[in-house]
């Protein structure tokens, strides 16, 4: 389920969206989801790709915006931060132009917004969980 091509940070440029694919492929580690001579390889499908909360980088407007793809179908979100609200999105466009309507969205204590696309399973969890 993952796939690093799927996550778009939520800024008008794309240094940080080409951060988080980065960060995300770091995540990953070695196996099928390592680089190979030829660039990045896929990772393995099914699973879903784990990510620090404090790691992501947000906009000027604390917002992040997760899209799903052929093969990103689910993300793990770890913080200790507690969840203050979430839902689904009205129609609204994000300061990066992108439209979020029908998105759903968590809120975090420290006030990061994460939005993610439908079809793409989010989870939250405790570090350890």
């Amino acid at each position: 389920m993952s796939n690093t091509a799927g996550i778009s940070a939520s800024d008008p440029t794309d240094a940080h969206a080409d951060g988080l694919r980065a960060l995300a492929l770091a995540l990953l580690g070695s196996g099928e989801g390592a680089q190979s001579s030829e660039g990045p390889s896929q990772p393995p499908r099914n699973e879903p790709l784990v990510l620090r909360i404090e790691d992501l980088v947000a906009d000027e407007r604390g917002e992040i915006v997760l899209s799903a793809s052929e093969t990103l179908r689910g993300v793990v979100l770890t913080t200790e931060q507690e969840v203050t609200a979430s839902g689904i999105a009205e129609p609204d466009r994000r300061a990066s132009g992108e439209e979020v309507g029908g998105y759903g969205y968590v809120v975090f204590a420290a006030g990061a917004t994460v939005f993610f696309a439908p079809g793409l399973e989010v989870e939250v969890v405790a570090p350890g969980s």
